[in-house]
Parts: structure tokens; C-alpha cells; sequence
């Protein structure tokens, strides 16, 4: 009875309800479970309470990160385990990711593997896959900071961390509506803990059409945000590491950017190019990649209906069943139903 669970709630009640009997179900029990709520205008309240979890609240819609740290700051438990409101669990994964920390106490942090499931277009075919493979040793305690500069390797939903760490670090920053996870987990990493990561799939995650991540422009949030993460990483770093982690670091910061602006480009997404040129300098060398691409963004205007255009003609394909592009994509990564549509 080591650890508890922390659940940050905004309108969750359609899922609310799954996410609480997969924490009942756990092989390992946690102390407590404490509903945050933020603002909810459903029956969330009711749903959590009927469980028997404790709910706390926010001032209202303050945002996930606010949430999480009214449950870590109330926890009485020396581990906190986090899911949102629409995720669930397998049955071992406390018992697993709890034990862990417990093998491992130079550790702050454990996660494990997640299987997203579900659609965000209502109507179409819930989709399974499994996510890669994060590139580190297995279930021992290794320095993440190399590869948290270059992306988010630790699912929310999966994380169970040492509550005293959490509150040195000073917790979730609260002006950070997204991105929120990957900026506490850079803090964590630059601090000088050892994370541990489990392999195997212990949270599924679920992909919808209400989620934060779906709403127009969140491409464009993601994309400034992850990079405010990653410039505050830079300017966190020891002179020791900065002598050691900084040349590769900017070359990858490099590598990102251009590749973030051309992932937008392919996407004809004027909101997250713009966000992404804008923010150019907060990337070492990125004032001239930039220029570059604003160059070329005079080809805007007509690649945009040239876009929407081809995605006409694939969903029509798709929908007379002759997409090859989604039938490879099926093929290699689908672990469940064939999706209908490609779609964290």
C-alpha cells in the first residue's frame, strides 16, 4: 500500500468509469485514489465518488498538469502513479512498475509501454497498435536526458514516480497547457535521476474524438511547447553536461526542427508552420533553416488545395477498400482490427 493513484478529470464520465475498475483491479492495491477534478460539467464527480476514490478540485479547468500536482501534493504514499481519466491498465502494472522503484531506489521514475486503441473520428474503425520501442536498457536504471532531448519517451499514463522527486522539481508547471509530462520528465532527468522503463505493455491508451490532443491547432500547441521544453533543458544542463551532451544536443535540435517543419509542410498546416518559424530561435542554428522554409512558403497557397485534394482522392480510395498506402500501414503496424484510417 505504497503508492497512489492520481487521476487529473475534466468531463471524463463516458470513460471515468473504465479507468477506476482497471485501478481496482490491480494485482497491487494503492493506498488511495484521488479523483482531481477540473471543472467538470458532467457527472465525473458522481462517477468517481460512486468508486469510492476521493475527489479534489481545482479552481477549475486549470489544466492536467494543475491537476496532478493537487493529488501529489495530497498523497501520503512515497509513489505516485499517474492516469488520465480515459486510460486504463493491465492488472500487474503497479505490481510491476511499483516494484521497479522498490529494486531500484536511485530511481525516480518508471514507466512501461503503452497500446493505443480507439478513433478520433467517430464512425470509423477503432484502430490498435502497439508504440515502438524506446531505444534503452530494460528494467534498470539509465540517464534518459540523451534521449528526452529529442522527444517525450514517457506516456503519462504509464508513470509511476517517487513523490519526494516530483516536489524537489517542483511539480508540473502550470502554464503549460500542453507538453506538461515531457518538461517535468526533462527536469527530473537534468536533476540527475536514473528513469527505468519496462518494455512490456502494461497502459492502454485511448485515442478519441474529445481528448485535448484533438482539438484544432494542437499540432501547433504541441509543437511550441515541446520546443519551450526543450530550450529550458538546454539552459537546466551542468557545465559538465552541457560540456558533453551540448554539440550532439544542438546538432539533434537541428535535425528535429527541420524535420518538424517538413512534417507540417506535408500536412499543410499554416498554424503549425508559422508556430515553428516563429519560434525558430529557440533553436541553436535554426534563424537559417527557417529562412529556408519561409522562402519557400510563397508555394503555400498552392500546395494547400493540392493537399486536400490528394487526401479526397485516399479517403474515396479508402473507402472502395483499394488504399494501398492504408493497407501497408494496416499490415506493419495495426495489432488488432485493420484500420479504416490512419491516426499518439
Amino acid at each position: 500500500m505504497s503508492v497512489t493513484v492520481v487521476i487529473p478529470c475534466l468531463d471524463g464520465e463516458a470513460y471515468l468509469g473504465e479507468t477506476l475498475r482497471a485501478v481496482q483491479g490491480q494485482w497491487r492495491q494503492p493506498a488511495e485514489v484521488i479523483v482531481v477534478d477540473d471543472g467538470s460539467r458532467d457527472g465525473s464527480v458522481a462517477v468517481a465518488e460512486a468508486a469510492g476514490a476521493r475527489v479534489l478540485r481545482t479552481a477549475g479547468r486549470q489544466g492536467p498538469g494543475v491537476a496532478r500536482n493537487v493529488g501529489v501534493e495530497a498523497a501520503r504514499t512515497p509513489f505516485v502513479a499517474f492516469v488520465d481519466a480515459d486510460d486504463t491498465w493491465t492488472p500487474d502494472h503497479l505490481e510491476r512498475l511499483v516494484g521497479l522503484l522498490e529494486r531500484h531506489p536511485a530511481a525516480a521514475l518508471a514507466w512501461s509501454r503503452i497500446e493505443t486503441f480507439g478513433t478520433r473520428r467517430p464512425g470509423r474503425v477503432p484502430v490498435r497498435q502497439l508504440a515502438a520501442l524506446v531505444p534503452c536498457p530494460p528494467e534498470v536504471p539509465f540517464d534518459a536526458l540523451p534521449l528526452l532531448v529529442g522527444r517525450n519517451i514517457v506516456a503519462q499514463s504509464t508513470a509511476v514516480a517517487r513523490r519526494d522527486a516530483i516536489l524537489a522539481a517542483g511539480g508540473y508547471d502550470p502554464t503549460l497547457r500542453f507538453s506538461e509530462d515531457y518538461d517535468l520528465w526533462t527536469r527530473l532527468a537534468a536533476a540527475g535521476h536514473p528513469f527505468v522503463y519496462l518494455p512490456q505493455v502494461t497502459c492502454r491508451y485511448r485515442v478519441h474524438a474529445t481528448q485535448l490532443t484533438a482539438i484544432d491547432a494542437a499540432d501547433a500547441a504541441v509543437a511550441e511547447t515541446s520546443w519551450r521544453v526543450r530550450q529550458r533543458l538546454h539552459q537546466l544542463l551542468s557545465p559538465e553536461r552541457r560540456a558533453t551532451l551540448v554539440p550532439p544536443l544542438e546538432e539533434r535540435l537541428r535535425a528535429l526542427y527541420e524535420a518538424e517543419l517538413r512534417q507540417a509542410w506535408r500536412a499543410a498546416d499554416r498554424e503549425w508552420i508559422a508556430v515553428l518559424l516563429a519560434g525558430s530561435e529557440r533553436v541553436p542554428g535554426g534563424a537559417a533553416i527557417a529562412e529556408g522554409w519561409r522562402a519557400r512558403g510563397v508555394l503555400l497557397p498552392f500546395w494547400v488545395p493540392v493537399h486536400r485534394t490528394l487526401r479526397l482522392v485516399r479517403v474515396t480510395l479508402r473507402r472502395l477498400g483499394a488504399d494501398p498506402v492504408a493497407a501497408s500501414r494496416s499490415r506493419v503496424g495495426a495489432v488488432g482490427e485493420a484500420p479504416a484510417e490512419s491516426a499518439p
